[in-house]
This record gives structure tokens, sequence and C-alpha cells, in this order.
């Protein structure tokens, strides 16, 4: 046989194809005015140029998810962190061909002077704040299956050994243990700990950042409440696929769930797969700011002169390098909405973008630090 599959090699193709899939539909999901990082006025975007790229890219994603599919099922599966890393290394050549497409329409927007005959204005920077939502709601369900392993693991506590094993590799084999103790025990219900008070914290920042809206779009209002929503929803999710993963761990640690050659890999990841499949189908109906929303009223025409004559957006280029990293100290936003992609980046003109990213070191330094002192 030319592929020697296992349940990891065909998880991990799997997760190249979905990977590959969200990529191919970034450019449906950004801004409408926004195209591979590029502000462009409302007015050129019938232009040629628009569709050349946007084929382009999609033909060059294309090609890499095969390479990369194909890369690894080719893999043997006792190979598992290269398989790993393979999925991580899908990202690299990805970044090069947005940034191709990025410089060509950066080039061809200042060879046109797109901005020189359009008008803009500052009611275009109009803000709203988000209020009004039970933030706390959308993760109840990711909290209580964080409580359901503590509440088994001190069912179970008496009936673990005293030395039991607590890591395995990925043929299902134990190499690695512990002496039984509150952290050797509920170390993996710690660390879902620190997790989900990270993203809950997180959330309630980016809920609360003042979005611009856009007047040359119709409904923006709407549209960016409904996607604060949809932003809030998501990250619920991804703490019930994370907290489910830190469950299952958990369990396969307690010896309740048989681990078999590569399953327990499989049965780990499968939550964290079937989270992202939702969530690509989510974030692509709404786009980024509410950007692929279907409102009503968007058909009906507005009576008088044509909004966008009057209410363009400023040209922001200046402050987003690569059309990826947004440097503005005179912003006071710690997080602003992504260009390329749906959900918030930093400010890096703002201290405190750094010791986010500082926060968000220590994080697995913390996960590593607590499971050396479970070993």
């Amino acid at each position: 046989m030319i592929f020697n599959l296992s349940g990891f090699s065909l998880l991990s193709f799997f997760l190249i194809i979905l990977i590959g899939i969200m990529l191919l539909l970034i450019p449906n999901m950004t801004e409408k005015t926004v195209v591979f990082g590029v502000r462009v006025p409302p007015s050129k975007l019938e232009l040629p140029i628009f569709a050349t790229l946007k084929k382009q890219y999609r033909s060059y994603v294309a090609i890499l998810i095969v390479i990369f599919g194909i890369g690894s099922l080719l893999i043997p599966p006792s190979l598992v962190l290269i398989q790993a890393l393979l999925t991580l290394l899908f990202l690299a050549p990805f970044f090069a061909i947005y940034l191709k497409e990025h410089y060509a329409l950066e080039r061809a927007k200042k060879e046109g002077g797109w901005y020189d005959d359009v008008v803009t204005r500052s009611e275009a920077e109009l803000t709203i704040n988000g209020a009004g939502l039970q933030v706390w709601i959308y993760f109840v369900p990711g909290l209580l299956i964080l409580a359901i392993l503590f509440v088994a693991g001190a069912l179970l506590y008496p009936s673990i050994p005293g030395i039991f094993a607590t890591h395995f590799g990925a043929n299902g084999q134990p190499n690695g243990f512990s002496t039984k103790s509150i952290w050797s025990v509920f170390g993996t219900g710690f660390v879902g700990l620190v997790v989900s008070t990270f993203l809950i914290a997180l959330t309630y920042v980016t809920y609360r950042t003042p979005l611009s809206i856009d007047p040359s779009i119709p409904q923006s209002n709407t549209r960016l409440r409904i996607f604060r929503k949809t932003f809030v929803v998501t990250i619920g999710l991804i703490l019930v696929g994370l907290n489910l993963v830190f469950l299952i761990t958990s369990l396969m640690i307690w010896g309740i769930v048989a681990i078999g050659p590569y399953g327990g890999v499989v049965l780990v990841l499968a939550p964290l797969f079937a989270i992202l499949v939702i969530l690509t189908l989510i974030l692509f109906r709404t786009g980024q700011l509410g950007s692929n929303l279907k409102l009503k009223g968007d058909a009906v025409e507005p009576e008088g002169p044509n909004q966008e004559d009057n209410f363009v957006r400023k040209d922001d280029d200046v402050f987003w390098k690569a059309g990826m990293i947004y440097v503005n100290k005179d912003d006071k936003r710690l997080f602003v909405p992504k260009r390329f992609g749906v959900g918030y980046t930093l400010n890096f003109g703002r201290p405190g973008s750094w010791i986010f990213i500082i926060g968000i070191i220590a994080i697995p330094v913390v996960i590593i630090v607590l499971t050396l002192a479970l070993r």
C-alpha cells in the first residue's frame, strides 16, 4: 500500500483540509471594503483586479491543500510529531501567498490613485460600544463540563492507584507515571481553569471594545451588534471544545476510558475538530463585522444621493503593516477588528499589547510547569 494510515494520519489529513477550506473562504468573510488587508473605496470594488487576485489566491491555496493533504497521508503513523508540525508548516506558504496578493493590490491602489477623487468624512468613524448582552450565559456549557471533570475526579479519587499513568504515547502506551495527589489527579482540570479564565476575560475585553461604523455599508450598526454576539457565541463553543478535551484526557488518565493505538490522540482531538467545523460555518455566515449578513431592508434603494458619495471610510492603511499588524498609539483600543479573517487583533501601538503577549506566553509555561510537577 502507498498509504499506511492510522487514526492520527486521517485526523491530520482532515484537519489540513478543514484549515485549507477556512483559508479559501477568508476573502469571502472579510469586510467588503477591505480586500487582502487593503482599504478600498466602495466605488472601486468592481475593478477587474479584485476578481483576478482572488482567483490567484484560491488557486494557490488549493494547491497547498493538495500537497500538504497528500503529505499527511504519506508520513508514517509513528512520526506523530512530524504530522503535527506539517499542519503548522501549512500556514507558512499561506502567508507568503497572502502577502503576494496584498502588495499587488497595494501597488494598484497607489498607482491608480483610488482615494484621490474620494471624499472622506469623520462621520464614518462613529463607534458603538458593547452593551446589553449577558456574556456570561454563553460560557455556562463549557464551565459545566469543567465542573463535571472535578466532580468525577472527586468521586473516583479513592479508587485511583497510588502510582498511575499520567502521560501516554501516540500508540496508547503509558510513558509517564505520577504519585497520586490532588495536583496529579486534577492537573488537567486546573489547566482547564486557567484556559477558561483567560478566554472569558479576553471575551469581556473584546466585547467592550468600540467598533467603527462605516456608513457606506447598509445597516452597519445592526451588523456590528450581531457580530458581537456571534463572536461571544464562538468563544463559548471553543470553551466547550477545549474543556471536552480536558475531560476526556482526565478520564483516560483515571482509567475510565480505554486508549488503543492512536485512538487516544483521535479521541482527544475529535471535539476540537468538530468545533472547528461548526465555527467555520458560523463565521462564514456572519463574516467579519457582520459583512455577510443578509438583513431585511438591504435591498431597499436609499432615497436621495448615494450615501457613498458623502460618507466613505478614511484610508487607514498607514496604521496596518502588511495589512495584518495594527500600530496606532493614538487609538486607545487594545483590540481592533482584523483586516484579513474574522475576530480581533492587537493594537501594537499600545503598551498593553505587549503585556498581553507576555500573558499568552506565560500560559503554556504554566501548563508545562504544572505538567512536570505532576509527574
